[in-house]
């Protein structure tokens, strides 16, 4: 029998999950991986419905709504901590979003990451645009930026502290 393996985000496909698509009944082995039977079927292989599989490398896993963070206070200049990894996982963080800032935000510098400075995921930068609670401003990764393995902590730091609160809305995926 011919396969292909497609990997899956484990926080949403889990071992012994039964998952249907057009085309069938597919079932998740261990680790999250779903087995699909293409013996001599090139269209079955190419185009499974809603699932398209062409190499399962190039996969790319979805931007995720991870946990919100309200009233996160900008006066301090250490780091706190939003998300400590799980044992066994790996967090990548794709966007943060800053939202229902308290003031306008013309002073405080912040940035965010594992390191203590906070700053291998996303530099610290001063976000004036966010002038009120109704503006917000998403946030991408630096290139290169850090995967945070089991145990580590990805927060915020205010290398310029302001008096201020934001909430965080943090974006990412475990692996």
């Amino acid at each position: 029998m011919a396969t292909e393996d497609l990997q899956l985000n484990r926080n949403y496909v889990t071992a012994g999950m039964s998952i249907t698509a057009t085309g069938g009944p597919y079932t998740v082995s261990d680790g999250g991986k779903i087995t699909i039977d293409v013996t001599n079927d090139a269209a079955v292989k190419s185009d499974l419905g809603s699932l398209v599989v062409t190499d399962p490398a190039s996969v790319v896993y979805p931007d995720q709504f991870v946990k919100v963070f309200p009233n996160v206070d900008l006066n301090v200049g250490t780091k706190q901590a939003l998300i400590t990894t799980p044992s066994g996982k790996r967090f990548v963080p794709t966007k943060i979003v800053l939202r229902d800032a308290s003031e306008s935000l013309d002073t405080a510098s912040i940035g965010f990451g594992f390191d203590a400075d906070a700053s291998d995921v996303i530099a610290s930068a001063t976000h004036t645009a966010l002038t009120g609670s109704t503006l917000s401003v998403a946030l991408l990764p630096i290139v290169g930026s850090k995967i945070g393995a089991a145990a580590s902590v990805f927060g915020v730091k205010a290398t310029v502290t302001q008096t201020a609160t934001v909430t965080i809305d943090v974006h990412g995926y475990y692996i």
